[in-house]
């Protein structure tokens, strides 16, 4: 399907708006990445590869690229 193929609803649900915060990094980023290191890799082997990341060696951050 490509563009000109696609339709527009009639009606768009209901959509929930919030307030934006003012800050989405911090202590509590930081201590969600370090959860998420915990449970995947182990915070070491987490270390190790964030200490790659955007480097020439290493990988992208799909986020900071």
């Amino acid at each position: 399907m490509n563009s000109r193929d696609y339709e527009a609803p009639e009606e768009l649900p209901e959509v929930e708006k919030s307030d934006v915060p003012q800050v989405s990094g911090g202590v509590r980023a930081v201590v969600s990445a370090l959860n998420e290191l915990r449970r995947r890799t182990g915070v070491v082997d987490g270390m190790i590869e964030l200490a790659r990341m955007n480097q020439t060696d290493g990988f992208d951050c799909p986020g900071c690229a």
